[in-house]
């Protein structure tokens, strides 16, 4: 059988349906139910048989021929998975630690565990691409050996998950904007007279509205329309220290040396935010000593600043 790399995917999304279950596979993709039928329905029509009875529902109950066929699956998913890792091994140098995480925890925390190693280690170069990356875009990290960001779909095929950080939200103004404004809010109806920052732009809001929980009232807050709307975490938080308005920011980046900023309406928490702490299946043995290090200090880090580690 010959595959291409979303056909991969949705190989290791019907097998872990048929571990975990239709509900903890979505789940593990960041799919709606109705992403992860379509996947199957996707993966159904390449292979020309049917591999649930209900797969037109929620994909609980294997065929004969999805019973059949899984063996088969998990040893395309093992063959191409470890033959895509043979590929870029043999792309790389042995001693380039290539690690990926998203931009502010990859400045605030990766950088100064990093910036350890490199002065007690003989090793001769660290590479260290720091990206934002939410949805599936083909083998794009399967050449880091060290992820630190919300991992799904394709990740899970080349990366053992080790360790998670859970990270909750707040709503945050600064000091400036609270003077110039001269109205502190109290309650979640008060901020209808305030600007509040938004993610997303204009034309496609869909794909936000777990960032805007602030803005859908599932949080206890009130119907709010954005003032002004961006797409990144770190520029979000920027513009509130710029003093445009109230917005989301995640509690541990206070801790991250930005200025000071003040929590509106504390007893009303967002929805947790989650980073995963991820080594590749394989590693070159000259590495593994430096992950491990990695690994150990990021923890340390962590603790230090308080945050809400999960294994």
């Amino acid at each position: 059988m010959s595959l291409n790399f979303s056909q991969l995917s949705q190989l290791d999304f019907f097998e872990k349906v048929c571990c975990k279950g239709f509900s903890d596979a979505c789940r593990e993709y960041q799919f709606e139910l109705s992403d992860g039928i379509g996947f199957i329905q996707e993966l159904q029509k390449s292979l020309g048989f049917v591999l649930f009875e209900d797969s037109a529902t929620s994909c609980d109950t294997l065929t004969s021929e999805g019973s059949s066929f899984l063996p088969s699956a998990r040893k395309l998913i093992d063959d191409y998975t470890f033959g895509l890792l043979d590929v870029y091994e043999s792309n790389q140098k042995n001693d380039l630690l290539v690690v990926r995480s998203t931009f502010s925890y990859g400045k605030n925390l990766l950088l100064p565990c990093i910036s350890k190693i490199a002065e007690s280690s003989d090793l001769g170069n660290v590479g260290v691409d720091l990206i934002t990356q939410k949805r599936l875009r083909g083998t794009d990290n399967a050449e880091a050996h060290v992820l630190f960001m919300n991992y799904t779909g394709n990740d899970q095929l080349f990366f053992d998950r080790k360790w998670t950080l859970s990270l909750d939200q707040g709503l945050y103004a600064s000091e400036g904007y609270l003077l110039d404004i001269g109205n502190y809010p109290k309650t979640p109806e008060d901020l209808l007279s305030h600007s509040i920052l938004g993610y997303g732009d204009v034309f496609d809001r869909d794909i936000y509205k777990s960032l805007n929980w602030h803005l859908s009232g599932s949080c206890g807050l009130c119907e709010l329309e954005p003032s002004i709307l961006f797409s990144s975490l770190s520029v979000i938080t920027a513009a509130i220290e710029t003093d445009l308005g109230i917005g989301p920011v995640i509690n541990a980046h206070i801790q991250f040396g930005h200025k000071r900023l003040f929590r509106i309406l504390p007893d009303v928490d967002g929805p947790n935010i989650v980073l995963d702490f991820a080594v590749r299946k394989r590693i070159p043995p000259i590495l593994e000593d430096t992950v491990q290090e990695l690994s150990k200090l990021m923890l340390e880090r962590a603790n230090e600043l308080g945050l809400k580690i999960m294994f």
